[in-house]
């Protein structure tokens, strides 16, 4: 059934929740508006958006069957789709091969939304899930947990384990009472999350993602991993799984993964402090690990990028910063300055290996004083000893130290000596500028200590650099006090114009630079008003 024909912006003020999601043509979506109906458009290779066929819908078509049914929540598999109502009913649609449907009906035929009958007492349902070809389902009131759909690697965790295929609903025993919280399905595996953190796995196990330590490559009862407590979510991917405990942030892995994003994901979660863009959350899908980090809008590199527009000079080795741009600059080297010290003072200190615009962000809000962060830990490494050696040839080689390129040994001063070179963008200067650029502003020596500071850092002899502490308790000997922009009787009007720039933008639509002229303008502000 067609709808009236609206514009986007109409559909827009009527949509109140909506689903995304892909098959093997195209991307799909569903959406409930304000009056409490269903619609679906989308590629609908399996019939899956629950409109009875499997042919492309490129406009917006009502679900009938689901009109004013409550649906808050959706989740799908390959060939099919389930819906939850806030009444406390299961729908699913689509295709049925495997009896994903939870009902027996003809393998050919595209369903529309069908009630699925967990059992005869109609239990209240706390938690679903969808694997590639199966669902799970646990019960609020009886603690029970169902499954149904594809049993080909005795994912459902059925008694009968030559069927292929179950049907129905099916209530799955575990040999041990515990209180279930939660289901996953991933792929043709199945787990199950206990009240208190613990996790069963069942299903295929072909490359040891269920975390059993067993060689089977089908494990056909709900069985309890071993050592692995207080567990808050699963995710997971084809052939790998991901724990995320309350334990200090701790994530454990299982099955097969690429080393460097498991290196950089080990480091991100056992590394978490205000100083670096932490995780948020991990997951699995349609084969790929995602990493939810912290929203950080723009990089160091937009920044120095962007910096001389707001400030209204021109990129010059020639042309000096006036007091504002120089102040805001030192507080944006002090902050990365404390970024890697908080590194390298770790027991046992952490080397970065790759510090470089890129890899330091700028936070669109302040967040515990701070708007800088750095990121991108894949190449970090402890270091633990002085006679330690590390790879060489590791991070990008602009900002990489002599001793790194050669192959040499190295410690925490290879960071310092990326530091250096990051100064020198920040600043438009080089360790051979002449010391008469701000000659003629009364902080002229601070500059001629900024210098001193780039020189001292490129040393050749790694234990002749300073610390990043060092350099901060030097700030005050190359940075300006924050009353010398403060007397600045064009401060306002250097704000305000720097606002205007942000709201003109914002006008024009012009994708995120609006966003980070804002950034800009909420740095320079706290900065000021902070160190008054």
């Amino acid at each position: 059934m067609k709808t009236q024909t609206l514009t986007p912006n109409d559909w827009i003020k009527r949509i109140e929740r909506f689903y995304v999601f892909d098959d093997d043509l195209g991307v799909n979506m569903l959406f409930v508006t304000i009056d409490d109906r269903v619609y679906g458009l989308g590629a609908n290779l399996w019939g899956s958006l629950g409109l009875g066929h499997n042919q492309w819908v490129s406009e917006p078509q009502e679900i009938i069957e689901l009109r004013h049914k409550k649906c808050i929540n959706f989740l799908n598999g390959e060939e099919f789709l389930v819906f939850v109502s806030s009444d406390n009913c299961l729908y699913s649609c689509g295709y049925n091969r495997y009896g994903q449907l939870g009902k027996s009906s003809d393998d050919n035929e595209y369903k529309t939304p069908m009630i699925v009958q967990i059992n005869a007492n109609n239990d209240l349902i706390r938690d679903v899930s969808c694997g590639s070809f199966h669902t799970l389902i646990v019960t609020e009131n009886n603690n029970e947990v169902y499954g149904w759909g594809s049993n080909t690697f005795l994912q459902i965790g059925s008694r009968d384990i030559t069927c292929d295929a179950i049907i129905r609903p099916e209530k799955i025993e575990f040999n041990v009472n515990y209180c279930i919280k939660s289901v996953h399905c991933f792929d043709n595996s199945s787990f199950a999350l206990t009240s208190d953190g613990q996790v069963f796995s069942w299903g295929h196990n072909r490359d040891n993602q269920l975390g059993l330590n067993s060689i089977d490559l089908i494990i056909f009862r709900p069985q309890l991993i071993c050592n692995l407590s207080g567990i808050t979510s699963i995710q997971s991917g084809v052939g790998e799984t991901y724990f995320s405990s309350s334990n200090k942030n701790e994530v454990y892995f299982c099955g097969l993964t690429n080393d460097i994003y498991l290196k950089e994901l080990e480091n991100m979660t056992k590394i978490t402090a205000q100083y670096l863009v932490n995780v948020i959350g991990v997951w699995g899908y349609n084969n790929c690990i995602y990493i939810q980090m912290e929203y950080c809008l723009m990089s160091l590199k937009d920044g120095i990028k962007l910096k001389t527009q707001v400030f209204n000079r021109k990129q010059s080795l020639d042309e000096p910063m006036d007091c504002m741009e120089y102040y805001i600059t030192c507080e944006i080297l002090l902050e990365v300055l404390e970024c890697v010290r908080y590194l390298h003072e770790l027991k046992p200190p952490v080397i970065h290996r790759d510090l470089k615009p890129d890899n330091i962000l700028i936070a669109d809000d302040i967040r515990n004083g701070r708007f800088i962060k750095l990121c991108d830990l894949g190449l970090i490494t402890v270091h633990e000893m002085v006679s330690q050696s590390h790879t060489s040839g590791v991070g990008s080689p602009k900002y990489m130290a002599p001793e790194v390129i050669s192959g040499r040994k190295y410690d925490t001063k290879a960071d310092v000596y990326s530091i250096s070179v990051i100064i020198e963008e920040l600043f438009d200067t080089n360790v051979n500028d002449s010391r008469d650029k701000y000659i003629k502003h009364e902080w002229s020596n601070k500059y001629c200590k900024l210098l001193d500071v780039i020189n001292e850092s490129m040393k050749p002899i790694y234990d002749e650099r300073p610390t990043c502490a060092e350099i901060i308790e030097q700030y005050n000997e190359w940075a300006i006090d924050s009353t010398v922009v403060t007397s600045d009787i064009k401060i306002d009007e250097k704000l305000e114009k720097i606002k205007h720039k942000e709201r003109e933008l914002r006008s024009e639509d012009r994708d995120s630079e609006p966003e980070f002229w804002e950034i800009f303008y909420t740095f320079v502000n706290y900065k000021l008003n902070y160190n008054q």
